[in-house]
C-alpha cells in the first residue's frame, strides 16, 4: 500500500487486494457496510449518516438499484448501488429492524470516520501493513473515483454519481447524465465483467466446492484460461527435484517458456515480466508455509488491478490447500502420527531451554491469522518475565503474554509469526497434538491425513528448520465420541443453576446476533442478580469448552 502526497495532504491509495483485504478484516457487520457505502458508492461520511432504507430505489431492466443521496442542502443525487453491495445493504437493514424512514447507520459523522478508523487498524494488525492504519472515509472515495474512471465509466457519470463539483482535468462541462443514464454506465462496466467469464468470481467460488488439492487447482486454473491464455500451478521444489505441476490449462503464448524462466527459484513474492509472453507469478504461501505457485500468462499483459487480483487469488489458494489438509486431519477415522525431533536453534524455543534451562510443554495452537500462531505453553524452570524479556529481539515473536501462574509453572502465550517447528507443522495441515522442548532439543508430536504426502510435509518442516529429523511414524485410529456422551459428559460436569442459566439464555436469544434479550433481561427473568447471572454463565462455558478442549 502506497501514501502520495497531494493539494489537501498525504492519502494512502489502496489497490483492489487492499480494499479487499480490508473488507475482510471488518469486525462488525456495519464497519463493513460504511466501508462498502464510501468505497463502492462513493459516499461521504456525512452522507453515510443520513441514508435510510426509503432512498433506495430500483430501475427496470437494471441488475443494481439507486441510492438517492441526500447531500446537506438537502438536495438529492443518484447514486448506483451494485446487487452485491444491494444485497447487503438488504441484509443488514433487515436484521437490525431499521425503519424505512430510519437511518441505516445511526451514528455522528465523527462516528463513522472512527468506524473506518478502526477497520483500518484491524486490517493493519492482521497484515502487518501499517497503512491501513492511515485509511480514511476520503481514502475510500478516492478508491472508487480512481476505479470506477479506470474500469472505463464516463467521467462525467462517475462526478455525478458520486458528488463531486469537479473531477480536474477529467470534469467535462456536458449535461449532466439523469439516473437511468448512471445505472446504465454501471451495468455495462458489469457486463464486461461477466463477458469475460467472471474470472474472478469464479475462481473463488470453485475454491469454496472444491474437494481435494487436485480439484482446487484444476478448476482455478481452468478457471483463469477462461480470460488469459494460460495458467498453471506447480508444486513446490524439493531439494534436488524438478517442480511438479500440477495443474495447467490453456494454451502457451509463443515465448512462454523463455519467459518462465525468468521466474527466479524460491520464489516468496509476486514477480511479473511485461517481455514477449508476459507472466504474472505469485507464491502459494499460507502462514509461512509454500505450496507452490501459482502462475498466469497472456500476450495481452495485465494491468494492476489484475496482478493485485491475481496476487489475492494466490493466497486464497495457499488458503484453501491448507484448510483442506487440515480438514482431513481434523475429521479423518485414522490418521498418521509423526514424531519430529529438533535441535534447530532457528525454532526460538530450543535455545531458550538451554540459555535459562528451562522447559516449555505446549497446551494449544490456534492460527490468529493467515501468517500469526498463538502459541499456550505451560512454562518450568524460569520466571516469565525473564524468558518476555529474552525473546524481545526474536523477529518471529511479535507479542507475549502471562494468561496465568500456578505455583512455579506459568501458563504463557507467545503470539508468533513462523519462528518453530509447530507452526511450520500447522502451516502444511498437520494437527500438533503434543511437543515438549527441554535441554536444547524440542520433541513435536502431530497427526496427518493417512492420504497426505508425508515426504512432503517432513521436507517443508525441514526446509525451514534443517536440524530436524523424523523420528518415528505410526498409523492411529482416533477414537469415536458420540453426541450422547459428550452431552452426558457435560451435563455431569454442570451444577444446576449453571446448567439453568445457560438454558434460559439460549432459548432467551441471549447468545444470538443481535441478542434477542440482555444479561439483565434473563437475570430479571430467572429473579437472580446480574452479576450471579454471568458468574453462571462463564463457569458454565467454561465447563462445556473444557469438555470438548481438554478432553
Amino acid at each position: 500500500m502506497s501514501v502520495e502526497d497531494g493539494p489537501g495532504g498525504s492519502a494512502t491509495r489502496l489497490t483492489t487486494a487492499d480494499y479487499e483485504r480490508l473488507l475482510d478484516a471488518a469486525p462488525t457487520y456495519r464497519q463493513r457496510l460504511v466501508v462498502r457505502l464510501a468505497g463502492e458508492a462513493g459516499l461521504t461520511a456525512s452522507e453515510v449518516t443520513r441514508v435510510r432504507p426509503s432512498d433506495r430505489e430500483g430501475l427496470d431492466g437494471y441488475r443494481g438499484d439507486l441510492l438517492r443521496v441526500r447531500g446537506s442542502d438537502g438536495d438529492r443525487r443518484p447514486a448506483y448501488l451494485p446487487p452485491s453491495l444491494g444485497k447487503e445493504f438488504s441484509r443488514y437493514v433487515n436484521s437490525n429492524s431499521v425503519p424505512r424512514v430510519g437511518r441505516v447507520v445511526d451514528v455522528s459523522v465523527r462516528r463513522v470516520q472512527m468506524l473506518v478508523s478502526e477497520v483500518g487498524d484491524a486490517a493493519a494488525a492482521e497484515t502487518g501493513d501499517d497503512g491501513f492504519a492511515e485509511v480514511s472515509a476520503g481514502d475510500l472515495r478516492d478508491y472508487y473515483a480512481r476505479n470506477r474512471v479506470g474500469e472505463g465509466v464516463d467521467p462525467v457519470v462517475v462526478k455525478e454519481a458520486g458528488g463531486w463539483k469537479s473531477l480536474g482535468s477529467l470534469d467535462r462541462y456536458v449535461e449532466e447524465p439523469d439516473a437511468e443514464e448512471v445505472a446504465a454506465a454501471f451495468e455495462r462496466r458489469q457486463e464486461r465483467e461477466t463477458s469475460s467469464g467472471g474470472t474472478f468470481d469464479a475462481a473463488t467460488e470453485a475454491l469454496v466446492t472444491a474437494s481435494n488439492r487436485d480439484e482446487t487447482v484444476r478448476v482455478v486454473c481452468d478457471a483463469l484460461a477462461s480470460s488469459y491464455d494460460f495458467a498453471w500451478v506447480e508444486g513446490v521444489r524439493l531439494e534436488g527435484d524438478e517442480p511438479s505441476v500440477d495443474a495447467r490449462a490453456g494454451e502457451k503464448p509463443a515465448g512462454f517458456d523463455a519467459a518462465k524462466e525468468r521466474i527466479p527459484d524460491g520464489l516468496d513474492e509476486p514477480f511479473y515480466d511485461d517481455q514477449a509472453a508476459p507472466v504474472v507469478a505469485v507464491p502459494l504461501i499460507y502462514s509461512g508455509t509454500a505450496h507452490g505457485v501459482l502462475g498466469v500468462s497472456d500476450t495481452d499483459g495485465f494491468d494492476g488491478p489484475e496482478r493485485d487480483r491475481i496476487e489475492l487469488l494466490g493466497e486464497q489458494v495457499a488458503h484453501a490447500l491448507t484448510a483442506e489438509r487440515r480438514r482431513k486431519a481434523l475429521f479423518a477415522d485414522s490418521v498418521v502420527e509423526i514424531e519430529l525431533r529438533t535441535t534447530d536453534t532457528d525454532d526460538f524455543l530450543v535455545p531458550l531451554t538451554d540459555r535459562l534451562g528451562c522447559s516449555f510443554e505446549l497446551r494449544s495452537v490456534v492460527s490468529a491469522s493467515d501468517s500469526v500462531d498463538l502459541l499456550h505453553v505451560t512454562l518450568r524452570g524460569a520466571e516469565a518475565p525473564t524468558v518476555f524479556e529474552a525473546v524481545e529481539d526474536i523477529d518471529a515473536v511479535e507479542d507475549t503474554r502471562l494468561v496465568e501462574q500456578r505455583g512455579t509453572d506459568a501458563f504463557v502465550e507467545f503470539s508468533v509469526r513462523g519462528g518453530t517447528v509447530i507452526s511450520a507443522l500447522q502451516g502444511y495441515g498437520a494437527t500438533v497434538t503434543e511437543a515438549v522442548y527441554e535441554d536444547g532439543e524440542g520433541t513435536v508430536v502431530a497427526d496427518c491425513a493417512r492420504d497426505a504426502e508425508l515426504q512432503t510435509v517432513v521436507d517443508g518442516v525441514r526446509s525451514r528448520f534443517p536440524e530436524t529429523t523424523l523420528v518415528g511414524k505410526r498409523d492411529a485410529d482416533r477414537s469415536v465420541r458420540t453426541t450422547e456422551s459428550f452431552t452426558e459428559d457435560v451435563t455431569r460436569r454442570l451444577t444446576d443453576r449453571q446448567e439453568e442459566a445457560l438454558r434460559a439464555a439460549y432459548f432467551g436469544g441471549y447468545f444470538d446476533w443481535p441478542r434477542g434479550s440482555t444479561a439483565e433481561e434473563v437475570a430479571d427473568s430467572m429473579d437472580v442478580s446480574s452479576p450471579t447471572l454471568h458468574n453462571h454463565l462463564r463457569k458454565g462455558q467454561r465447563e462445556i469448552l473444557r469438555t470438548l478442549f481438554d478432553d
